[in-house]
């Protein structure tokens, strides 16, 4: 970046656009000739190297080079930077111009610096988001961070581990918060974690989504008494409820729909349906249902 920013002052020079006097540093009352011929030359000069620098890269792009050819593309590269470092610092630069380029050079190097502050932002949140088990928000890994440091430190400073009280004293963090971050911080066990010998972890955890024996029991108990139930309906009464309940693979339908498929009007199916829960009321087949609703 520098290079360049010396590069356009030396061609502006040689333009006529700047005086060479900004650029070059005169020994007596007026600037020789031959001493501004010799600063252009030497501006040809870094030109001429920084393509050659420039050169191999544009080679590597278009086909993949051998380790022969990269090893010299290096040696190249190096040499040509050395060369442009020795003609620079023989160059009679005015100090002025040392400082503009410089003050340049960190007007440039300002915006990537914020660039990479932020990009190292967005890597951190996404280790803390993706790279645990189970997420952690951010405030409290940035805080887990900064008590796993003082940990270390304070652990080499008493030779044992501190306690939550002591990293609480320390670290201007209730006990009660240091405990949970350090609770957080502990990584969670597999399922497949060995257990004694052929064992698993997860051989010995119940599975919650199995149903035990006695529901099974249940529920079949209790389908058979519903099914005597709807025996007492018509083929008609007992297609609706069920369709209207969700008691089937179909799942619960709307009146709306119940009556496209019988043909009928919504308000018939309603009908139809009040006056089938209606025989379900009777008192023997209303006792058997409200002692099933009541388990």
């Amino acid at each position: 970046m520098a290079l360049s920013a010396l590069l356009q002052a030396g061609d502006r020079v040689r333009r006529g656009e700047t005086p060479a006097d900004d650029v070059i540093l005169q020994e007596g009352e007026e600037l020789d000739s031959a001493e501004v011929k010799r600063v252009l030359r030497a501006f040809s000069r870094i030109r001429w190297l920084e393509r050659q620098i420039a050169r191999p890269r544009q080679s590597t792009r278009v086909k993949r080079p051998s380790a022969t050819a990269r090893r010299n593309d290096a040696r190249r590269i190096a040499a040509a930077r050395e060369a442009i470092q020795t003609i620079v610092a023989r160059m009679p630069l005015k100090p002025a111009l040392i400082d503009q380029l410089v003050a340049d050079v960190r007007r440039r190097c300002e915006p990537l610096e914020r660039l990479s502050a932020d990009v190292r932002q967005a890597l951190s949140r996404a280790l803390a988001d993706q790279s645990r088990t189970i997420r952690i928000p951010v405030h409290i890994v940035e805080q887990l961070h900064r008590i796993s440091r003082l940990n270390r430190t304070m652990v080499s400073e008493l030779g044992r581990d501190p306690t939550p009280e002591e990293l609480a004293q320390h670290s201007g963090v209730p006990a009660k918060k240091v405990r949970l971050i350090l609770e957080s911080s502990r990584k969670p066990l597999s399922l497949e974690s060995p257990v004694g010998g052929d064992s698993e972890l997860g051989d010995f955890l119940e599975d919650t989504s199995a149903g035990s024996p006695d529901d099974a029991l249940l529920s079949q108990d209790l389908t058979t008494r519903v099914e005597r139930a709807l025996a007492t309906l018509s083929p008609k009464e007992k297609e609706i409820l069920r369709l209207r309940f969700g008691m089937g693979a179909e799942g619960e339908r709307t009146l709306e729909e119940i009556g496209q498929r019988f043909a009928v009007t919504r308000e018939r199916i309603r009908q139809i349906e009040v006056k089938a829960l209606r025989k379900l009321r009777h008192p023997r087949t209303g006792r058997t249902l409200r002692a099933l609703a009541e388990r």
